[in-house]
């Protein structure tokens, strides 16, 4: 594999991590960034709140960086669909869990456990090859993150307030608006990563492509300290 497709690789993620990054004095990151559905029942609402939820996650642009770097730390398209799934039992555990019981969790330690998670898979990426201790298996940080990202869509939910009657179709619609929304950030990245065959990443790309996941996590913990909106 040439220097010059792992660097395009390189640069493509950077570019997307760049992007992300720029939406983030613009919206919050477990707030309300769209409009909530409203005026429909039944099947109607659980489609309307799936269209939220699929809105949601690609304005989510920490959870969405938390994806793609675990997809990073993935070996090949069958790791990644396995790793996907794991999260997704993760998350959506924490989502429909806390939502329905109306477990609440303070925001912003919501928002700081996310941060973390993007430097914590960012430190795997950069440094997990030669700290045991770290590790370059993404599975724990999947599971373990997953429900921190869970209580975080749970509490946009909640913020809403939601009747009895509207609860179920709306949290279950949501759900799975956040699964397509998912699928459709990890295709598209893993998809370009493969033009630039740096899919895998190579090894010597590593260490600056977790850097800039460090740097992000890094970011977002600064936003929450100073009160600038993410």
């Amino acid at each position: 594999m040439g220097r010059d497709g792992t660097g395009r690789g390189l640069r493509a993620l950077a570019a997307m991590a760049a992007g992300l990054l720029a939406c983030a004095p613009a919206a919050r990151a477990h707030s309300g960034s769209a409009a909530a559905p409203e005026g429909e029942a039944g099947f109607g609402l659980a489609v309307d709140f799936a269209r939220y939820g699929a809105e949601h996650i690609l304005l989510g642009y920490d959870h969405v960086l938390f994806l793609l770097g675990l997809a990073v730390l993935c070996a090949g398209l069958r790791d990644v669909a396995r790793l996907a799934g794991l999260f997704a039992v993760a998350y959506s555990t924490t989502l429909i869990g806390a939502t329905v019981t109306g477990l609440a969790v303070p925001g912003d330690l919501v928002d700081a456990v996310i941060a973390l998670s993007v430097g914590f898979v960012g430190a795997q990426i950069a440094f997990g090859s030669s700290h045991r201790w770290l590790g370059t298996d993404p599975r724990g940080p999947a599971l373990a993150f997953g429900l921190a990202h869970g209580l975080g869509l749970s509490s946009l939910l909640q913020e809403l307030r939601l009747p009895g009657d509207e609860l179920w179709p709306s949290v279950l619609g949501f759900n799975a608006g956040v699964e397509a929304g998912q699928v459709a950030v990890l295709l598209a990245f893993v998809g370009i990563l493969t033009a630039a065959r740096a899919f895998p990443l190579p090894e010597h790309q590593r260490i600056p492509a977790g850097c800039a996941f460090l740097a992000a996590g890094t970011t977002f913990l600064v936003f929450l300290a100073t009160g600038v909106g993410i």
